[in-house]
């Protein structure tokens, strides 16, 4: 394998600028001249910027110092330095290609190369996503253009973007992409090749990371298409395996490779040694046993390793051997290779390097010469990097040339070290020649091909095979292929083996095939890997014949039971590529995807429950999720294509629409479809419309709760005034129309809650100017003053921040309001959790208080989070990350509560907003085992939900009451008017539908909001009309309300309220009057009449005269500052003046 073309960045010496403010759109930046290095057939590249956000002057705004776009340093082998300002690029340490906040998209684009004389062509680069958070408009792009055709070949949306994410903190995690060209060139993609990389991001701290961009292939002989040919080996593949001239997956070939020097036999060119010395396996070192290993030094990085104990490799050898495969003489070639070493023990051995044209007559290079030191330390794996100029040379074209590396002891006592080479790179020579036999006309079936593995047996053989077209999923706009099954009468009857197979023939297929064509097809056997799947097709298609049209289509295997077919030992496997019937009904389960990548998830025996929401933490929510992932497969649309308009998905069959929806919880019976395996899951495809049944119709109106009060709890997905222009870090709506979208449907949503405390989670933290905003537009949509919200400012240092609104003529906030931090309690850590938000309110009605404390606890991604001893680790018992995080603030939440921190006075406790715990997780218990009621288990059971994450439903927000209040709770609900919906129904405009887009609640945010009511006080009503009535009250707390005209009334037993409202309605007689235990409610009288103070008796509204033993109540509509005179207004029997005169006795 020679290489084409290469770039690593590393062989550089400039230091990168950030590019200047003014850029148009298309503009080259400015900062990458220096690094077109072209060395070492190098790969030259420019950076183009493109304004595709509000962002018209480019990556750089005003000020700032910039970002990190171009080549950048990081430390050691493995860890990007994603520094705030520029740093210097020195020759000599590893480099990367940085895409950081390119406020647009910006494209990394390489020189042309010309293809046209290798074969067995591929691309390989790393790529590291640096774990920030991504938007729905972000993404990660790789395309290949040959001047007319562009091909996609990795296209990262926000999902992709985030699942593929890792910490920026010096562990390898870098991942490698790998494309075979010869597949792309034989679907009609041209052999002069343009490499593009495009990050499209706003100025939200994106971090992606790309290096070591690979072209290579085999040279056919007619010169060197521009590029010299190399040999490369990174040995990344190799486990140890042994050697053989038919090498399987971690073997080397024999007939490149061999090793010498081992007691356990001799190793030939050609030979096989597949055990003992010569494969002893992977091992991350510490050794005992000598032999050759898949040494693993970094994360995912393997070396051909050497363990030398006792008189093993003392002298031992490697040898490489390759060929001239040019036409020309060689007098020249370009050697580098890593040799890595394991420093540990206190004697010290030799790898030095020699050539020879013969394979016996060796002539060493002592400039290459290498020893480890005698000296041990304990510094882990180190390396060293060697490279030289062979010159002076005369190999002929064909002739074979040696490689060799020479071990022995030189030194010392005791153990030797490990040690052995990597990331061997030899120019101007390629391996050995061997002609690949012409493929065979016989045809093979498709069971044979399929074999009884996971894996084919026949990789990389080219077959015939004739079968059915039985989906046909061609051209860029499907899959780029199409798929065939063996007729029923050429089946081997062995449940085992799969009868069908995809044919990859590319966007542009030289035969247009359809569904019940019988087709013969020759190609290469090829096991497609995406995401660690493998789906066996074939590719490089060198022919594609129509044999006959209009056949009967092969059976159906039908699946009755999804679970119990994904248990088995291959799982879906036997049926990969198979016409598939599912007779049993699946649930639609997730939809996330459903508008990008026109996917949704079903499963079986209904949706599936987050485990740790029904079942405690570890074994028992472990069960559950392995018996989640047996119930689930994916539903595809066939199609590579994004965001397509319209979607193909909805109920019935049809589209979805603002008409025909699609909601979690639908249904659809004998699925039928081809059987796929990609992108890590298995998946029907189909490029039909599916009958999905309505079971879950939107809820128009709330679920009633009950009750005199109404509490909701709303996370209103990032409620941001300041709009993401890609100047700034908002989270929030994209532009002005967009808010006014978003701000829509959020206001028909609060409105129809119609709650009279709203606790919110997600809104700006930008003063109080989101929720003053949000109050303004409530209140211009019912009446003035309707709506106000605690005053807090800025709270903590989140980009978001909890708040609270309450309808005035319902509460008043009593006292000031109390926020929980760090400063409060050191255990609660507000840089993680964002600071908790109390405040007491008093129904204006009742007079009763209750003091309600919205939250927002620290999420469960790992944002960074790598060490696996730190106790928020992801403990592997289904709660997440930082879960110790949210149990620590659970106990201080508790804590702080029962300190009355408003000083309340009173007893009522009502915890809610999102805790980022699932019912049964530690935060929850911990909350639990301090008093507190999980009011939705209560009222809803184990089948609640307000979330879905992964196709997993359960309820992040919550609603907990303290002792105290859980007797006043008269119901708690979610009203399902955002998880179950698909998110195209959002108020983004970057990609959904237009005519998706309504001004209703549903798809406001991804949380549903939790409604609950309360009876504060446990009141009953007892209401009078505008006559003269006899009201007589129970031993029950009452609330009476008389009315007009003069009533009579008897309160019974019980803590009762009586209400006036207005003035005209006395004179009442109030019979049994308790003080200490009944209230007069005054609050609306007292407004009516304009007294805004707060206490009516010495501002000489409420007045006293006795009768006897009874009190004249009167009301002065003035006050002792005017000059009305009072009226009677309540006569109250058996109670003095001196009782009766106390604010006690009132609710103002």
């Amino acid at each position: 394998m020679a290489t084409i073309a290469q770039q690593n960045f590393n062989l550089l010496s400039d230091q990168y600028t950030f590019t200047s403010d003014l850029l148009s759109s298309g503009s080259a930046l400015t900062n990458l001249g220096s690094f077109n290095n072209n060395s070492n057939n190098g790969l030259t590249f420019e950076t183009f910027w493109f304004s595709t956000r509000s962002n018209v002057l480019g990556p750089k705004e005003g000020t700032e110092s910039g970002d990190n776009i171009g080549v950048n340093s990081f430390t050691g082998t493995n860890a990007p330095n994603v520094a705030a300002d520029g740093t210097a690029v020195a020759s000599g340490i590893e480099h990367n290609f940085e895409f950081n906040d390119g406020d647009g998209r910006l494209d990394l684009t390489f020189a042309t190369l010309n293809l046209s004389n290798y074969t067995n062509r591929f691309l390989t680069f790393n790529y590291w996503i640096a774990n920030t958070s991504y938007e729905s408009d972000d993404s990660f792009q790789v395309t290949v253009s040959d001047g007319t055709n562009t091909q996609t070949v990795l296209n990262f949306g926000e999902p992709q973007l985030e699942a593929n994410a890792s910490a920026d903190n010096g562990t390898a995690n870098w991942k490698t992409f790998s494309l075979d060209l010869d597949s792309l060139i034989a679907s009609g993609l041209g052999e002069n090749i343009t490499l593009t990389i495009s990050v499209d991001t706003n100025a939200g701290d994106e971090n992606i990371f790309v290096d070591n961009i690979l072209f290579t292939g085999d040279t056919t002989g007619g010169g060197n298409g521009g590029n010299s040919p190399t040999f490369v080996e990174d040995f990344n593949t190799f486990t140890g395996g042994g050697f053989t001239a038919t090498p399987s997956s971690g073997q080397l070939d024999s007939d490149v490779w061999i090793v010498t020097g081992f007691s356990d036999g001799t190793l030939n060119f050609g030979g096989t040694q597949t055990s003992g010395d010569f494969a002893r396996g992977t091992s991350n070192g510490g050794v005992t046993t000598g032999g050759v290993y898949g040494f693993t030094v970094e994360s995912e990085n393997s070396i051909l390793g050497i363990q030398p104990t006792g008189d093993d490799f003392t002298s031992g050898e490697i040898i490489l051997k390759l060929q001239n495969g040019t036409n020309s003489n060689i007098t020249e070639v370009d050697i580098s290779y890593d040799i890595w070493y394991r420093n540990d023990q206190g004697r010290s051995n030799s790898l030095n390097f020699a050539y020879s044209y013969d394979g016996v007559n060796f002539i060493p290079v002592t400039s290459l010469d290498f020893t480890t030191p005698q000296a041990a330390d304990s510094n882990g794996w180190q390396s060293e990097t060697k490279s030289a100029t062979l010159s002076g040379l005369t190999i002929a074209p064909d002739q074979l040339f040696y490689l060799k590396w020479i071990g022995n002891d030189v030194g010392g006592s005791g153990s030797r070290d490990e040690y052995g080479i990597d990331n061997v790179q030899v120019t101007q020579l390629t391996t050995p020649d061997i002609t690949p036999p012409p493929p065979s006309e016989e045809i093979t079936k498709i069971h044979t091909i399929q074999g009884t593995g996971l894996q084919s047996t026949l990789t990389g053989q080219i077959v015939t095979v004739e079968a059915i077209v039985i989906g046909d999923f061609q051209g860029s706009s499907g899959l780029s292929g199409f798929y065939l099954q063996e007729e029923d009468t050429d089946s081997d009857g062995n449940v085992l083996t799969s009868e069908a197979l995809f044919i990859f023939d590319g966007s542009l297929p030289a035969v247009d095939v359809s569904v019940g064509d019988k087709v013969k097809v020759t190609g290469t056997v090829t096991e497609f890997n995406s995401s660690g799947t493998f789906l066996t097709e074939l590719s490089n298609i060198t022919n594609v014949t129509v044999v006959s049209t209009g056949n009967i289509l092969p059976g159906e295997v039908i699946i009755d039971d999804l679970k119990a077919a994904n248990s088995s030992d291959l799982g879906l496997e036997n049926y990969e590529g198979m016409r598939v019937n599912f007779s049993e009904t699946l649930t639609l389960t997730e939809y996330f995807q459903l508008g990008r990548f026109g996917e949704v998830v079903l499963s079986t025996d209904g949706r599936l429950q987050q485990p740790t929401n029904v079942t405690t933490p570890g074994a028992s929510a472990n069960a559950l999720q392995a018996e989640n992932d047996l119930r689930r497969i994916v539903l595809d649309d066939g199609s590579n294509r994004q965001n397509v308009d319209p979607i193909l998905f909805g109920r019935n069959g049809e589209p979805l629409s603002s008409t025909n929806l699609l909601r979690g919880g639908d249904t659809v019976t004998n699925l039928t479809g081809v059987l796929d395996q990609r992108f890590g899951e298995y998946r029907v495809q189909t490029n039909t419309g599916v009958d999905f049944q309505a079971v879950n119709e939107r809820p128009i109106t709330p679920p009633d709760v009950g009750g005199s009060l109404k509490v909701a709890n709303f996370n209103v997905l990032n409620y941001f005034t300041t709009i993401d222009d890609a100047s700034n870090d908002a989270r929030g709506a994209d532009s002005s129309s967009e808010f006014q979208r978003q701000q829509d449907k959020l206001v028909t949503a609060l409105l129809g809650i119609d709650a009279d405390i709203f606790g919110l989670v997600e809104l700006e933290n930008n003063g109080d100017i989101a929720i003053s905003n949000l109050v303004n537009v409530l209140n211009s949509e019912t009446a003035p003053g309707t709506y106000d919200y605690i005053a807090t400012g800025t709270i903590g240092t989140d980009a978001i921040k909890v708040g609270l609104i309450y309808k005035t003529s319902a509460v008043n906030p009593v006292g000031n309001y109390a926020i929980l931090d760090s400063s409060v309690d050191p255990t609660f850590q507000d840089n993680l959790n964002r600071p908790v938000l109390a405040q007491t309110f008093q129904q204006i009605d009742t007079g009763e208080k209750v003091t309600v404390a919205v939250n927002h606890f620290k999420s469960k991604g790992t944002s960074g989070l790598t060490n696996t001893n730190d106790p928020n680790y992801d403990q592997g018992d289904g709660q997440g990350f930082w879960n110790a995080t949210r149990t620590d603030a659970a106990n201080a939440l508790v804590n702080w509560l029962a300190t009355d921190p408003t000083n309340s006075g009173d007893s009522d406790y009502l915890i809610i907003g999102d805790l980022n715990s699932y019912a049964m997780e530690d935060p929850i218990t911990a909350i639990k085992n301090a008093g507190y009621t999980n009011l939705i288990e209560q009222f809803s059971g184990a089948d609640a939900y307000s979330y879905v994450f992964d196709g997993q439903f359960g309820y992040l927000d919550h609603a907990l009451s303290n002792s105290s209040l859980t007797s006043q709770v008269t119901g708690v609900a979610e009203w399902h008017i955002n998880a179950d919906e698909p998110n195209v129904f959002d108020y983004n405009e970057e990609f959904n539908p237009p005519s998706l887009y309504s001004v209703d609640p549903y798809r406001t945010s991804d949380h549903d909001p939790v409604i609950i009511g309360l009876n504060l006080g446990n009141f009953s009503y007892l209401n009078g009309t505008v006559g003269a009535d006899i009201l007589t009250g129970t031993n029950s707390n009452e609330l009476i309300t008389g009315l007009q005209g003069k009533d009579t009334i008897t309160t019974g037993g019980g803590s009762d309220r009586i209400v006036y409202n207005s003035v005209t309605d006395g004179v009442d007689i109030i019979k049994d009057f308790m003080v200490g235990s009944d209230k007069f409610v005054l609050t609306e009288l007292l407004d009516s009449v304009g007294y805004s103070g707060s206490n009516p008796i010495s501002d000489g509204y409420i007045k006293f005269s006795s009768k006897g033993v009874h009190t004249i109540l009167k009301l002065d509509a003035d006050g002792n500052n005017g000059t009305g005179l009072s009226r009677d207004f309540i006569y109250v029997q058996n109670v003095s003046v001196a009782a009766l005169n106390n604010l006690d006795n009132f609710v103002i």
